[in-house]
């Protein structure tokens, strides 16, 4: 599993903006660009397909230093426990399933449009910590962290790309290495949160938390769960306690 990318210093403050802003979730690109999608079918056939969950935001303040993001998805199916095929946290049957952070080439709008890919001109990293059973047993929740080595800015109103999530579905069959059970189950994927950090002293704010769909914030996987959408909502965190998980 990839390891988070520490911030630097001046990224460690102590409280959060709680306000709410404008939050998208998609399949394939940024929502509204190109072949983006609400729902992904997969035939579960062994093909090793890869399935790109979109996430991006409409900037709600603007932000002369803009220099990270974190986000929050939760995860749940239509079955009460959840299936092994969405268990894809350490030493679980579907380990590895997850690769973040990945290649944005071909994703959003580049330098200017409706999905600007913010992190381009500059060194990126970040990672990954997915908590199967977090919300109860039929649940999952994954956090994510992205940054930049350099500050950018960022406009009022202007849609960025937030990042990509590459789904994995190595195991959905059994080809001689185990089978990780439940890729026809339908579900859905809810992003809670996108928090907006920069540079500390920075206006207006060093970090900014986005909590509410800009057009929409889940996606659904094989048709969906429309209990899903409402899934638990996030906890505003620090920086630092973040980090904490990745210790």
């Amino acid at each position: 599993m990839k390891k988070l990318l520490l911030l630097s210093s001046a990224l460690l403050v102590l409280t959060a903006s709680a306000a709410s802003a404008q939050v998208n979730l998609s399949w394939n690109n940024c929502l509204g660009v190109g072949a983006a999608a609400m729902n992904q079918n997969y035939a579960c056939d062994g093909s090793g397909a890869i399935h790109k969950a979109v996430m991006s935001w409409k900037e709600p303040i603007g932000m002369p230093e803009l220099t990270a993001i974190q986000a929050v998805i939760d995860i749940q199916t239509s079955s009460p426990i959840l299936p092994d095929f969405w268990r894809r946290g350490g030493l679980e049957c579907a380990e590895g399933n997850v690769d973040y952070p990945v290649s944005l080439a071909g994703i959003g709008t580049g330098a200017t449009g409706s999905c600007i890919n913010v992190w381009a001109g500059a060194g990126v990293g970040g990672g990954y910590d997915y908590q199967s059973g977090f919300g109860g047993p039929g649940r999952a929740r994954l956090r994510l962290a992205f940054s930049r080595e350099a500050p950018v800015a960022t406009v009022y109103g202007n849609g960025y790309l937030g990042g990509v999530i590459n789904m994995l579905t190595a195991k959905d069959i059994d080809t001689g290495f185990g089978q990780c059970l439940g890729c026809q189950v339908p579900g859905c994927l809810v992003l809670n949160t996108i928090e907006l950090y920069q540079t500390a002293g920075a206006p207006p704010v060093d970090i900014y938390a986005m909590t509410t769909p800009d057009v929409r914030n889940w996606i659904t996987w094989q048709g969906g769960d429309p209990s899903c959408v409402g899934a638990t909502p996030t906890q505003n965190r620090t920086w630092g306690s973040v980090k904490s998980l990745y210790r």
